[in-house]
């Protein structure tokens, strides 16, 4: 009997735990209980509940439920508990509500975030990508990129682009400065080729001709002993030219330059140098002349030395390079502008190719080989004339057609003289011409004896008397005991130099209490500045060399002449 009350009991445990299962694994609030009677009332108890239950019913873990109430008390449990769960259940649509419009709002700043990704990141990479491959490639003219307000990848490759487009920049500058040196040495070593024929050729028949004269024995007669002395004279010229045409452009490059303001007369300037060139015209049966403008003032202020250098240039670059008709030289005057002068040289040559005009200026520079190979020169005459034109505040400009002939024009501000230059100059010469230096006591302090005969040789038909000191501690000692008319002193010597000499031949006159000796500075140096350095030690003028006879006698007779000289007898 009790081994069946224990299977049995066994069996109802077992469908217990079966049933607790089951009950545990739905998703639904269960409870079990039994019903009846006792103490004429209904009651129940309380069997079995699930969690879910006894979380509706706030049911603590432990408790062991039984209830004793009326009938039908679980029904109004049931109705509590589905009133509970319409609650809670308008209480979940609320927070899903919150949550969907907590879910709206983060979607939508997820969607703008990442547009705004799109636009300031991924966008402005991909144009990178492409721009990077643009430059690679070295197409920086279509690498162009601009960028907003709040672009900071496209602004920083805008920075990029432009710094690869500056340095691409700098390498063609780079390139072309390379070039243009190149061409430049290239340039300068074709006008030294080119100097080094014009200097070795006239040099060449200077020594030549001087040669053979000296090879003639002493009363011997050489045939066309003038001829030969023109040769050596023309030449001599002809390297006087290039040297002055180098020095000058030295001297404007370096800012040495200096202009002149003396009165002068243009039409007779014009006349001589049109006269200069009427020999070579007339054996190349060429036509030169002047056509010098009415109403045209003579008497000009200006640099007499840089307008006779440029008319000088222009008009004998147009006798060279004209086989054939004819050479005229032209003086007008500016519209409602007295004071400018236009100076036109029209010539009939073979003219110039346009691409050509701008370049014709430049130093070094002709046409083209040919023309250096036919016609000789050194390619500095026009630049040089553009650069005194400009130096003097005018402009040279150029015109030409080929077959056609050439016409350079040079506008240049040459003031118009108050004062008859030409009257004062006729009057100045007048009284020079009169004026005789036989027994002129000159003292020469120079140290080169080529340059000592020379100007012996200038002096001896004058009859001048003439003392020599090499250096100008001699010239100061001989100054000391002789009472000189004039002092030629070279700047450049040994033992003691010109400058010195001049200071202490000065502060001698004053501790002797001699008269005031006129001292001329003679010096290869051409510059202002040289000039006066020679005035402040104490000089009195200035001579440059290489000195012509005309000049040294002139400038012998114009010192030692009173200023207020109406005649004067031999």
């Amino acid at each position: 009997m009790k081994s069946e009350n224990g299977s049995l009991r066994q069996l109802i445990e077992k469908n217990y735990r079966l049933l607790a299962v089951l009950i545990t694994s739905v998703l639904m609030a269960i409870i079990i209980f039994s019903s009846y009677q006792n103490d004429q009332r209904e009651r129940s108890d309380l069997l079995m509940r699930d969690r879910l239950f006894s979380r509706l019913l706030n049911i603590e873990r432990g408790e062991e439920g039984q209830f004793s109430t009326q009938a039908g008390w679980y029904q109004q449990e049931i109705e509590r508990i589905d009133q509970r769960r319409k609650q809670e259940t308008i209480i979940s649509i609320g927070q899903l509500v919150f949550m969907i419009t907590i879910y709206v709002v983060l979607v939508a700043t997820i969607w703008m975030r990442s547009r705004v990704l799109i636009r300031r990141v991924i966008d402005p990479l991909v144009r990178m990508n492409g721009l990077v491959r643009l430059v690679d490639k070295e197409q920086f003219k279509e690498a162009y990129l601009s960028a907003g307000r709040y672009d900071e990848i496209a602004k920083l490759l805008g920075t990029f682009i432009k710094i690869s487009q500056d340095r691409e920049s700098a390498e063609i500058e780079m390139q072309n400065a390379v070039l243009e040196a190149m061409q430049a040495n290239s340039s300068k070593s074709n006008f030294l080729a080119t100097m080094s024929h014009e200097i070795r050729t006239p040099m060449n028949a200077i020594v030549g001709m001087v040669n053979i004269l000296e090879e003639a024995e002493n009363g011997e007669k050489v045939l066309n002993r003038c001829e030969m002395l023109s040769v050596i004279k023309r030449n001599g010229d002809a390297l006087m030219t290039i040297l002055n045409d180098i020095l000058d452009l030295s001297k404007i490059e370096a800012g040495k330059m200096e202009l002149y303001q003396d009165g002068f007369d243009l039409y007779q300037l014009c006349s001589d140098v049109v006269d200069t060139f009427q020999v070579v015209a007339n054996e190349r049966g060429l036509e030169i002349k002047m056509l010098y403008g009415e109403g045209v003032s003579y008497s000009r202020l200006g640099d007499i030395s840089m307008v006779r250098r440029v008319i000088m240039n222009l008009f004998s670059n147009a006798v060279k390079f004209t086989s054939q008709g004819h050479v005229i030289l032209k003086v007008k005057a500016l519209p409602g502008q007295s004071d400018w002068v236009r100076i036109e040289v029209e010539d009939t040559g073979k003219g110039i190719s346009p691409e050509r005009i701008d370049d014709i200026f430049n130093p070094f520079t002709q046409e083209d080989d040919s023309i250096t190979r036919q016609f000789g020169g050194t390619g500095l005459g026009l630049n040089l004339c553009k650069e005194l034109v400009k130096f003097m505040g005018g402009k040279l400009s150029l015109t030409s057609a080929i077959g056609r002939g050439s016409t350079f024009c040079a506008d240049i501000p040459l003031a118009i003289e108050v004062i008859s230059t030409d009257a004062l100059v006729a009057i100045k010469k007048a009284k020079l011409n009169f004026l005789s230096i036989k027994g002129v006591k000159i003292l020469l302090a120079e140290d080169s004896e080529d340059n000592v005969l020379l100007i012996k040789t200038y002096l001896e038909r004058y009859q001048v008397e003439l003392d020599l000191a090499p250096n100008g501690a001699e010239a100061v000692e001989k100054f000391k005991t002789t009472q000189y008319d004039l002092v030629l002193m070279d700047m450049q010597m040994p033992v003691m130099d010109g400058y010195t000499a001049v200071e202490t031949i000065r502060k001698i006159e004053q501790d002797m209490s001699k008269g005031h000796t006129p001292i001329y500075a003679l010096t290869a140096y051409a510059f202002r500045s040289d000039k006066e350095r020679s005035q402040r030690v104490g000089c009195d003028g200035h001579i440059s060399k290489p000195v012509s006879k005309e000049l040294l006698v002139g400038t012998i007779k114009d010192a030692i002449s009173p200023s207020d000289m109406i005649t004067s007898s031999s």
